[in-house]
C-alpha cells in the first residue's frame, strides 16, 4: 500500500522478515491472494447480523487454518471470545451469547483448548 506504516496482530507465533519484492517468486499470484482474503473479511465485516459474521468468519478461519476431521472442519487456532470479537467488531459477550446458541444449534462443537469444529456448512448460505 501506499500507506507508511501499518500494525498487524498476529493470532499466532510469526516470524517477519523484509523481502525486496524482486526475490518473492510468483508475486503478483501472492498480492492477489491477499486481495481476495482482504475483500472477502470485508465481506464477512459488512453483513448486519453478528451470528452470520460469526458463523463466515469461522468458516474462513477453517478453510485457511483449519483441518478437515470427521466431525467436520476444527478451527484448530486458540482463539479466545475477545479474539473473535475484536476481528469482526462485535463485544466479547455477544460472540460468548452467538457461541452458545450455535453449539446448542449444532452448527459448531466448542473442544479443549479453545478450539471450534464446525459440524455443518454456513446455515445461512442462501442469505448471500
Amino acid at each position: 500500500t501506499k500507506s507508511d506504516h501499518c500494525q498487524l496482530e498476529c493470532m499466532t507465533k510469526v516470524e517477519a522478515i523484509l523481502a525486496p519484492i524482486a526475490q518473492i517468486p510468483n508475486y503478483a499470484d501472492l498480492l492477489l491472494e491477499q486481495i481476495t482474503q482482504i475483500e472477502t473479511l470485508v465481506q464477512i465485516r459488512s453483513y448486519k447480523r453478528v451470528d452470520i459474521m460469526t458463523v463466515r468468519f469461522l468458516s474462513w478461519l477453517a478453510d485457511r487454518f483449519g483441518k478437515v476431521t470427521p466431525q467436520g472442519r476444527v478451527v484448530d487456532l486458540r482463539l479466545t471470545h475477545l479474539d473473535i470479537a475484536e476481528s469482526i467488531g462485535t463485544t466479547r459477550v455477544t460472540i460468548t451469547r452467538i457461541l452458545n446458541q450455535l453449539e446448542q444449534q449444532g452448527v459448531i462443537a466448542c473442544l479443549p483448548l479453545k478450539r471450534i469444529v464446525l459440524h455443518q456448512e454456513d446455515p445461512w448460505h442462501y442469505e448471500i
